[in-house]
Order: structure tokens, then C-alpha cells, then sequence
């Protein structure tokens, strides 16, 4: 029978919570409607309630949760269990006591569940009764994640819940069955016999069983000490790489999955994997994975992946998906706050704000006056230690107050890898390549068309025939720039006239194989997003931030602009560009950076690598580089310069169609 329990939100509103599932129920006195409601439920008396109201609230109840009933008493045991004998003991000889032992904690809120032991288990297995399971922890020892940490992780698994405050101090779950208790006592013994490294939850309204690797949090105390996240704290080493797919990787595909997949569980990081291509009539490998997050704050868990064969798409969503679980603040994070005025009167080094291109618009203006958050990073020309500013560096930025903020934010220069130096590499690759494509299409750059005629890769060729049996046409361009990076953009074109008509993607590379399949990849990826979101079109219809999404895939030329191939369109050949990568990340580095200082600007990179999983995340910054900008109000310098530099006419005022990004 479903439990049902209300909860206070506001004084217009009341939560319902029935099987874990949340009701938001409008009232005019929520407060009144929660005390009679769960009297009401708990078959407690209600006569010193008004006669009226209270029969409003049973037939409320009646009406839309038909045979609620309310959870068992409150109990909380710590045994020592031998078969059916449980000997009780105090909470003090428990946490001392390091015989092998089973403990059961029942109605108590995931507040309480947290603080419940402020130090480390020793040798003990506990069954925890939350919301709608039972969850039997892996062995408590020194070397696995806590019990906060544990209920942490459900907390981040299960945001649709634990988005409202209240329910975080709910201490009234779904009932079980008593057998379904004996089971889990039963589960709980092999869990403590055979040393098991892994959580079983057990669901409560079905008996449906699954399994999942647990890790610590990085901010937990228990676990790791009271630790300060420094993100300067790094060395580049000399690591060589192989090309795979669609980038270079320093692992190979097995080794690489064999690390990622374990980091995909009920209770992990990433909490969902799924293949989704399938909308698709190119039915071509595509991932979608669910990130963890904290659900008291704003956070997108949803990230896409690409690559030219099954698993590259699938490390690939994995790793986006980690890449931005690294890069959320988790309030361990060495921060410091001042004004860069007064950093720069006291000698300390910073990158200035301004030179972040701003918005001078943006609801919370910036001046150098203004107090905002500062982290440590790595100048990579000569690896100095410089302060920049936290607004651009995590992802999402949640300051303490609203007015720490002075730039929108965006995920350019985000990159993560099995090791620092193959993050740094997509970082700074990232950030060339969007320079590129905001600034040829905001302009209206004329670029030259790509031509794929005499290439002996067979993976691109393959690829590529694999998208023109469907009879759609990709449009090549490459986006020369002023470094030896290649950038190139990929329109697909349905000649059928299916949605989506035009899709773009765009990659960057010292390779320019690589370039061009991350290009056409990506398109790939965009092109199940746009199916996707066009099935559900009428809730992203008003949001500016998806109109490319629409005007492209309904075949807008306006919107494509000039990134298809005409006839008069001047042709280059990919067979005959040097392939400039020296098969080192390191080298790559180097080289990339000290061709972005010998045009005027600066790398720096920021550690965003986190204690709690082996994935190294960083976030690559270089102030002066052109960003995406859905505002298209953000506009550098380099906007102008790039195109001079080229030989090339830029455009006043800039194309105003928003970015396809």
C-alpha cells in the first residue's frame, strides 16, 4: 500500500510524498493543511480542528491517494546479529567495537543519516531504510566511502526528491515487509563474510534488486580529512599518445572503458548510460549520460557522446559526463575574495577580468572595485602561479552570493582525460576551436571547402560513406586561423529533406584527420540532439537558447550562413595538410602555447581533478580568444584581428543569427 506522508514547503504550499514520488499541492494555509492531513493519516484525533477544513483535507485525500497509510514506529537498533538473537548495544560500544557487526538505522531523515556516525566503521555492514529501499552498505572500513558519503550519493542519484529542502529532514519513508527486512539481515551477513566491496538497494514497492560501486566524496571529511581543493597543484609530464577515433588518447579502448564503466552506477558519478542514436535513420553509435549533481543547486545532467565507432561514443559520454561532476564547486575549493584593484596594489598577480571579454549587459556589472572570488592557476609560458577568477573557471559557478558573478558562464576549455596532460591538450584545442567558429560565423567568413578526394584512412572513409548512403551531403570547411591547429567545421545536409536538414559540428587538431572526424562526429551527436528535442518541441519553442536547434534542422539557410560548399568555393585537399602532432602531449602543449603567446595571448589552465575518482579535469582559460556567446553581445578583439590578419573583410555590425553551439 503506498505511504503518504505531507510536508510544509511555503506558506501557500504543501508537498505530498507517496512511494518517493512528490506531489506539489497549492493551499491557502499549507501549514494547517500538513498538521490535519498527517493527524489525518496517522488516525490521530483531529477534533480541535475546524469540522470544514478537515473533512476538505479527507476528501483531498480520499479522492487522490486511496489506501495511504503511514510508516512503521520510529526504532533505531545497533545489533550485534546471530542468526535471529540481536543483542543491543549503546552507540558508543558499537563505533569502539571492532568485532564484525550489522547494524540497521530506520526513520531517520537523510540529515540525520549524515551526522549519524562522525567517524569512520570499522568492520561493519548496515541496512539503511531511505525513501523507497533499503540499502545495504559494503563493508565499512577505513579504506571505503562512509555512511554520509553513501547517503550523499543517493541524495545527488535521486534529485527529482531531494530538490525540495524539506525532504532532506524527512524521517518518514516507505514501508517494507518484514520478510522483505529478514532478507536484507540475510544479504547484509554475505556483504560482512565476503568482504563485498559494493551497495545493494533493494526496492521496497517491487523487491527489485541492483547493485552499485560506491566512492567517497571529495569534500568529506570522514573520508579524506578537512582538505583544500588547490587548483595549481599540477606537472606536465612528458606522456606519449596513439590516435584513436576521433582525438588521441594515452590508453587504449579497453584499458580506457575497464576505468570509466566502473564510475557508472545507481549510486556513482555518472548514474545512467544509455544508447540513443537509434531515433536516427544513420542508427550510428550515440550516448547519453546522467551526471550526479547536487539538487539544491542549478545543474545540467544530461551530456551527449560521440565517436566514430561504439566505443569511443561510449568513453565519451562517460567522460563528459565526469568532466562536469569535476568541474561544480563542492565547497572545499581554495578560494580567495578581493578586488583586483587591491590584488594588483599588493603585488599579486592576476588575469584581468576585463580581459575575459564581458557583458555589458550582464544583470551583475563588474568594475575593478568589485570584490569577486579568485583561484590559482598555471601560466603554462612560464608556469607561474596567477590568480583568475572562479566565475571562469567552475562549472557551475555557485558563489555565496549572487553578486560574485560578473560574466555568464559557459563549459569552453573544459577537458578531461585519464591523465592531466591529455585534458590540457582537448582544453586548449576547445578553446581555438570555438575562437574559430564564433568568429568565421558571426563575420561570415569565406572558408574553404574541404575535399576528402584521394584520403587512405579507411575509419573516415568508411564513416564517411556510411553518412552519404543516406544521401547526406557533408559540407567540409576548414577554419584557417593563425596557429597550426586545424579547425574544421561539418554541415550535414539531408537532400531528403528530413529533420534535421542542417546540423553542424565542429573539432579541432595538429592532426587534421582527427579534425575533420571530430567534426563530423559531433555533427552526428547534434543530430540526435535536434531529433530528440523536436519531439518534445513544444517546450524548447520559447527558449532562444535552442532556436538554432529548430531553424537549422528545418532547413534556415539564413541560419547556416556561410558554412555550406559552393561551386565557387576555393578547395583544399586533405591528403596534402602536414600532419603537425608530435605524438607527445606535452610537445603538442608547448608548441600550441607558444604559438598562442607569439599572437599577443596567455594559456592558463586551472586543476579541476577531483580525490573521489581517478578522471583528471581541468579547465583551460586564454583570455582574448573569441567565446560562443548566446547572448552574441560578448565580443573580443580578436573578432576584428583574425580576419585582418587573414586577408579577409570582417562584418560591421557581426551577423546576428545565434550560435549553433
Amino acid at each position: 500500500m503506498p505511504n503518504l506522508i505531507f510536508l510544509y514547503e511555503n506558506n501557500n504550499t504543501c508537498l505530498a510524498l507517496e512511494r518517493n514520488y512528490v506531489h506539489k499541492i497549492k493551499t491557502e494555509n499549507a501549514k494547517l493543511t500538513v498538521e490535519i492531513g498527517n493527524k489525518l493519516l496517522s488516525g490521530k484525533s483531529v477534533e480541535n480542528y475546524d469540522k470544514e477544513v478537515v473533512e476538505e483535507v479527507d476528501e483531498f485525500i480520499k479522492s487522490n491517494f486511496i489506501n495511504s497509510s503511514t510508516a512503521q514506529e520510529e526504532i533505531v537498533i545497533y545489533p550485534n546479529i546471530e542468526e535471529k538473537n540481536i543483542s543491543k548495544m549503546t552507540k558508543e560500544e558499537f563505533l569502539s567495537s571492532t568485532k564484525p557487526k550489522i547494524f540497521f538505522l530506520t526513520n531517520l531523515s537523510a540529515v540525520d543519516l549524515k551526522k549519524y556516525f562522525p567517524s569512520k566503521l570499522k568492520n561493519a555492514v548496515g541496512i539503511i531504510d531511505i525513501d523507497n529501499v533499503l540499502i545495504i552498505t559494503p563493508l565499512l572500513n577505513d579504506d571505503s566511502a562512509c555512511l554520509s558519503c553513501i547517503i550523499e550519493r543517493w541524495i545527488e542519484a535521486n534529485p527529482e526528491v531531494y530538490q525540495y529542502r524539506s525532504l532532506h529532514k524527512n524521517r518518514v519513508h516507505v514501508p517494507y515487509e518484514n520478510h522483505l527486512l529478514d532478507f536484507a539481515i540475510k544479504k547484509a551477513k554475505i556483504h560482512l563474510e565476503e568482504n563485498y566491496e559494493q551497495a545493494t538497494i533493494i526496492r521496497k514497492t517491487d523487491y527489485h534488486i541492483i547493485n552499485s560501486n560506491v566512492l567517497s566524496r571529495e569534500p568529506c571529511s570522514i573520508c579524506f580529512g578537512e582538505i583544500q581543493k588547490e587548483t595549481a597543484n599540477f606537472e606536465i609530464e612528458d606522456k606519449s599518445y596513439l590516435q584513436q577515433g576521433n582525438g588521441h588518447r594515452s590508453n587504449s579502448y579497453h584499458d580506457s572503458l575497464s576505468i570509466l564503466e566502473k564510475l557508472v552506477n545507481p549510486l556513482g558519478p555518472v548514474v545512467e548510460l544509455e544508447e540513443y542514436g537509434f531515433d536516427d535513420k544513420l542508427n550510428m553509435p550515440v550516448f547519453q549520460s546522467v551526471m550526479s549533481y547536487n539538487p539544491l543547486q542549478t545543474s545540467f545532467p544530461f551530456h551527449g557522446g560521440k565517436g566514430p565507432d561504439y566505443h569511443q561514443a561510449k568513453l565519451s559520454a562517460i567522460g563528459e559526463a565526469m568532466e562536469r561532476y569535476n568541474a561544480r564547486q563542492f565547497g572545499n575549493e581554495k578560494i580567495i575574495r578581493e578586488s583586483y584593484k587591491n590584488l594588483l596594489q599588493n603585488g599579486i598577480e592576476a588575469v584581468s577580468p576585463e580581459s575575459l571579454c564581458l557583458d555589458k549587459e550582464y544583470p551583475y556589472p563588474y568594475s575593478d572595485d568589485k570584490q569577486i572570488e579568485w583561484v590559482e592557476s598555471r601560466r603554462l609560458s612560464d608556469f607561474k602561479k596567477v590568480l583568475i577568477p572562479a566565475n571562469a573557471v567552475f562549472f557551475l559557478y555557485h558563489p555565496p552570493m549572487k553578486e560574485l558573478q560578473f560574466i555568464p558562464q559557459d563549459t569552453t576549455g573544459l577537458a578531461s582525460g585519464l591523465n592531466i596532460e591529455e585534458a590540457i591538450l582537448q582544453g586548449v584545442l576547445e578553446v581555438i576551436e570555438r575562437d574559430a567558429y564564433t568568429i568565421y560565423y558571426r563575420n561570415q567568413l569565406p572558408a574553404s571547402t574541404i575535399s576528402l578526394e584521394g584520403i587512405k584512412d579507411t575509419k573516415l572513409s568508411k564513416l564517411v560513406q556510411n553518412i552519404e548512403n543516406y544521401n547526406i551531403q557533408l559540407h567540409l570547411k576548414w577554419l584557417k586561423n593563425d596557429l597550426s591547429v586545424y579547425v574544421v567545421h561539418c554541415t550535414t545536409e539531408d537532400k531528403n529533406g528530413d529533420f534535421p536538414i542542417f546540423t553542424h559540428g565542429s573539432g579541432a587538431s595538429l592532426n587534421p584527420y582527427v579534425a575533420v572526424t571530430r567534426a563530423i562526429t559531433e555533427c552526428i551527436q547534434l543530430r540526435t540532439s535536434q531529433i530528440e528535442i523536436n519531439k518534445q518541441k513544444e517546450l524548447f519553442l520559447e527558449d532562444r537558447e535552442y532556436e538554432a536547434y529548430f531553424e537549422w534542422g528545418n532547413g534556415n539557410k539564413e541560419y547556416v550562413g556561410n558554412l555550406l560548399c559552393k561551386e565557387n568555393d576555393s578547395v583544399v585537399y586533405l591528403n596534402q595538410f602536414p600532419n603537425y602532432s608530435t605524438g607527445s602531449f606535452k610537445k603538442d602543449i608547448e608548441m600550441i602555447v607558444k604559438e598562442i603567446k607569439k599572437v599577443g595571448h596567455e594559456t592558463y589552465v586551472c586543476d579541476l581533478s577531483r580525490s573521489d575518482n581517478p578522471i583528471k579535469t581541468v579547465r583551460v582559460v586564454v583570455p582574448g580568444f573569441q567565446p560562443t556567446d548566446d547572448s552574441l553581445r560578448r565580443i573580443t578583439e580578436r573578432m576584428k584581428t583574425l580576419p585582418t590578419k587573414l586577408g579577409l573583410n570582417y562584418l560591421d555590425p557581426l551577423f546576428n543569427k545565434p550560435l549553433f553551439s
